[in-house]
């Protein structure tokens, strides 16, 4: 909160000094890290050349070690075995080469036969180099001496008879001690003392310069496995004949830190160590670093005494203009403001717009005080406005309120004459249809009286009554049932009933119109004998409507119903029910319909008719209550018709599943 309390130009200060500090500090630490990589790289670099010497200079003693023996074991003196003449060579050649703690003839069970100097007679049957050179093969191997601790190299060489090569009477022992060996070190040790040093083929001290090291012999395994390889690449060594590898790793301790080159002797399975403390190493880095850190320090110094003068520069004449801010805000538009006269365009830029700004604020308080004058007066006017359009919103209200309570008085006035309507309705229906199926009954009796007697004009009057009174107790029946749909008092009764058998039932009661018209009446059954769980009664409608009209608007042609059963997957209307659906498809070849009556075709009391002196039958009721029954059945119903081609209505009703199973045998 205090640094964003703080002024513009603190802010200023402290981010130029950070944008100049930070890479600053950055360009510091990638030399210093630069230098420092160098140096350890040519450490690195220096220490290779010392551990590949030196694994060469070891690789060619032992090569003379072992040239040296093979000569004196070919020599003729040795090979003739005879004790008083190699006794003499044998203490000469010692002499010779002190390079050899001892030589020793041995026979080819491992008894020493004769030394060069003074010991026990001894059996080295068990020493390796030994049963290889007992075959005929020159061989070495680092084992203790044989009468203390000490490693020493036994170098053993087969003797042969003659120069043939063709038996061997004996080996040549010559075992080397290793501080013989590690005075090799001196001339690359001198400079970094105890820095160079040679490991067996077990990991451990195998040469060095102290004595005791080489006596106690320490691991030197655990930290080689706990060393980080560097990504300096390995070497493969050529030196005189020599050939090796030589890699760098860089070993972190607890207390000290060494650049380590080491450079394995293949043939000897030894390796040859050169370190360095990291501390000598880096030590020019010391140097550098402070000159890095003084050039640091003189580039910030400047870097800060320009920031001061960009401060004086730029956030001077800022912090005038923030006064002046302050001091107009307080009502004084008089104070002070910087000069327009400065180099800088961006600054002359803001003192000009902020003169121009206080001349505007000087106007606007002069315009504000003229309009105080006048504005209570205003402020009358437009409450004097605003009460009287208050009084005339309530007025409103309440003529509002009044028509609501006329709007609810004649809504439950028409919800009487409603229920008194179909009160009138179910009461006429009653009344109608009870002399209504008496004539029916007479007129029937009436025709079978007629045919007994065979009065074909009496039988053709009594049938024409009874179709007539057929017509209107159908028309009573489709008034009473759109009153039911318009009050929602349409009951829905299912039951399980034999498809076949309404259509039958159906298809009889139309005969007579197929017949009057003409048409003929075609059943196309798609569906099997199957049993319906729904509501018989509307099913047995919607056939009666859709058949009937389609006979009453078609003359001398055909009328077709075809029944069939879709599964869900071969409707284009996917719905959420898993079940299968019956469809109900009627066909007509009458007059059609027009496309513009097709959008009107489902209203009540709508009439096809309507242009012409309806020639057909009915009120129009028909087809709204098929769409009502297919709705109330959770079904789907859409007509297609071309005038003079005829009309097709299909009907999709849901088929239950999951219950009782009776026996549909009879043929539609």
């Amino acid at each position: 909160m205090i640094f964003r309390k703080s002024s513009i130009e603190s802010k200023l200060f402290i981010y130029g000094y950070f944008l100049g500090m930070v890479p600053l500090v950055l360009a510091g630490i990638f030399i210093v890290q630069t230098v420092q990589q160098n140096l350890i790289e040519q450490s690195q670099t220096e220490l290779n050349i010392v551990s590949q010497a030196m694994a060469a200079e070891i690789s060619n003693y032992v090569e003379e070690l072992r040239t040296d023996a093979k000569l004196m074991a070919d020599l003729p003196v040795i090979q003739s075995m005879e004790p008083e003449t190699q006794s003499a060579y044998l203490a000469q050649a010692w002499d010779h080469y002190d390079r050899y703690g001892q030589l020793a003839i041995v026979d080819l069970d491992g008894q020493i036969q004769l030394t060069a100097r003074e010991q026990d007679p001894v059996n080295i049957s068990h020493i390796q180099s030994f049963n290889v050179a007992a075959e005929g093969n020159q061989a070495w191997v680092v084992a203790p001496a044989l009468f203390h601790d000490r490693l020493v190299l036994h170098m053993h060489t087969p003797i042969w008879s003659d120069a043939s090569k063709q038996e061997q009477v004996g080996v040549l022992g010559s075992p080397v001690a290793f501080d013989k060996i590690a005075a090799i070190l001196d001339k690359y040790d001198h400079n970094m003392p105890a820095s160079v040093f040679v490991l067996g083929n077990d990991d451990r001290v195998l040469i060095h310069l102290d004595e005791t090291v080489r006596e106690e012999r320490p691991d030197y395994r655990p930290i080689l496995d706990g060393a980080m390889l560097m990504d300096a690449p390995v070497h493969d060594v050529r030196i005189d004949g020599f050939s090796g590898t030589t890699y760098n790793t860089l070993i972190r301790g607890d207390y000290e830190s060494f650049v380590v080159s080491l450079t394995e002797v293949d043939e000897l399975s030894w390796t040859v160590v050169a370190q360095k403390k990291e501390s000598v190493a880096l030590a020019p880095l010391r140097a550098i670093q402070l000159t890095v850190v003084g050039i640091v320090s003189t580039l910030m110094l400047l870097n800060v005494c320009l920031l001061f003068y960009m401060r004086r520069r730029i956030t001077g004449p800022v912090t005038t203009l923030a006064n002046a801010a302050v001091a107009l805000e307080e009502g004084n538009s008089d104070a002070q403001l910087p000069t327009l006269a400065r180099p800088d365009k961006e600054i002359n830029d803001l003192i000009h717009a902020f003169t121009n700004m206080r001349d505007a604020v000087k106007d606007r308080e002069q315009k504000l005080q003229n309009w105080s004058a006048t504005l209570e007066k205003k402020v009358e006017i437009r409450t004097a406005e605003l009460q009287a359009l208050n009084q005339y919103l309530e007025k409103e209200i309440d003529e509002h309120k009044q028509t609501a309570i006329e709007l609810e008085r004649s809504r439950d006035e028409a919800h009487l004459a409603n229920q008194a309507k179909d009160t009138f309705l179910a009461r006429m229906s009653h009344e109608l249809r009870t002399p209504l199926n008496a004539i029916i009954g007479y007129s029937e009796l009436i025709h079978e009286a007629a045919e007994d007697n065979d009065d074909l004009l009496l039988a053709e009057d009594a049938n024409a009554i009874s179709s007539a009174a057929r017509s209107l107790a159908h028309i009573i029946n489709d008034v009473l049932a759109y009153s039911e749909v318009q009050s929602h008092t349409l009951q829905m009764s299912k039951s399980l009933f034999c498809l076949g058998e309404v259509v039958l039932d159906v298809t009889k009661s139309i005969q007579p119109v197929i017949r009057e018209n003409g048409n003929v009446m075609i059943i196309n059954n798609h569906a099997g004998k199957i049993p319906i769980f729904s509501d018989q009664e509307k099913i047995r409608q919607i056939l009666l409507h859709l058949l009937g009209n389609a006979a009453k608007f078609t003359t001398d042609g055909t009328v077709s119903l075809d029944l069939s059963v879709e599964s869900q997957d071969e409707l284009e209307d996917q719905l959420d029910e898993n079940f299968d659906w019956l469809v109900l498809e009627v066909k007509d070849t009458g007059i059609g319909i027009e496309r513009n009556v097709l959008e009107s075709l489902f209203y009540p009391f709508k009439q096809l008719e309507e242009a012409f002196n309806r020639p057909h039958e009915g009120v129009g009721l028909g087809l709204v209550l098929t769409q009502s029954f297919v709705g109330i059945l959770d079904g789907m119903i859409s007509v297609e018709s071309e005038i003079g081609e005829g009309s097709t209505f299909k009907v999709k009703l849901p088929l239950e599943k999951g219950h009782a199973y009776i026996n549909c045998d009879r043929e539609i």
